[in-house]
């Protein structure tokens, strides 16, 4: 079996971008049949037991510096684009 993933999306507060950014991890990890836990987080609070980050621009620089090489941070630009997602997605090998 295959082991569960922990996604964290991540903002400011943890409720606005992260909250599209989770909607639309969501969609294409459930179409690609992947089984995911994904939660949102603002910039402070990410879990420890987080597998990758998903955020924009904004955050990158300090979830890198952050988290270094212990987790993937991958950026999205467009909120509404299901292609970004899957490309990304796919660059780290979720997908």
């Amino acid at each position: 079996m295959a082991r569960k993933l922990n996604i964290g999306c991540v903002c400011g507060c943890g409720m606005g971008s992260s909250l599209l950014l989770k909607m639309l991890v969501t969609d294409v990890l459930d179409a690609h049949k992947v089984n995911a836990t994904v939660d949102c987080y603002d910039s402070g609070t990410v879990a420890s037991d987080v597998n990758l980050i998903v955020t924009s621009s904004a955050f990158y620089d300090g979830l890198k510096q952050q988290f270094g090489d212990k987790m993937p941070v991958i950026v999205i630009k467009n909120f509404n684009s299901r292609e970004e997602m899957e490309t990304r997605l796919k660059e780290v090998g979720i997908i």
